[in-house]
């Protein structure tokens, strides 16, 4: 009889864990209500070429960002907030950053000792610079 206390208990954790799909839609809506959707390589060439950031992080944080928070990530410019704009941490997996981590090491050699990303930049543009950074 463990089972059933068991899948509720495993059941209202899902319910914690989850992104707040409807804060999501709430955010995609207002952005693209502001803002054309950019392709990966038009965000690339808009924002960040000029910026000398990697094009190998560029995509790397468009794609994988744009899969963990469900935000469509052309629409975000480098201003944005982490936090305050976007809500990361509420639109998210409760997990992600340890995700984006392990795939950040496999996928481009990047090892992060604390994988508390967003407590190392405030926007877009320092959270992109700061991988630069690190990628170097």
């Amino acid at each position: 009889m463990q089972f059933i206390p068991s899948f509720w208990f495993a059941l209202r954790s899902y319910v914690d864990m989850r992104p707040d799909f409807r804060l999501r839609t709430s955010i995609n809506r207002a952005l693209y209500a502001r803002r054309a959707s950019l392709t990966g390589e038009e965000w690339f060439e808009r924002f960040w070429q000029p910026r000398g950031i990697s094009r190998q992080i560029v995509e790397f944080v468009y794609e994988r960002l744009s899969c963990y928070s469900g935000l469509r990530w052309g629409l975000t410019v480098p201003s944005d907030r982490l936090l305050e704009d976007l809500q990361l941490p509420l639109v998210c997996w409760f997990d992600w950053e340890l995700d984006f981590c392990d795939e950040l090491s496999q996928e481009l050699g990047i090892q992060l000792e604390d994988p508390s990303l967003l407590e190392k930049a405030e926007t877009v543009e320092e959270f992109l610079a700061f991988l630069h950074s690190q990628f170097r």
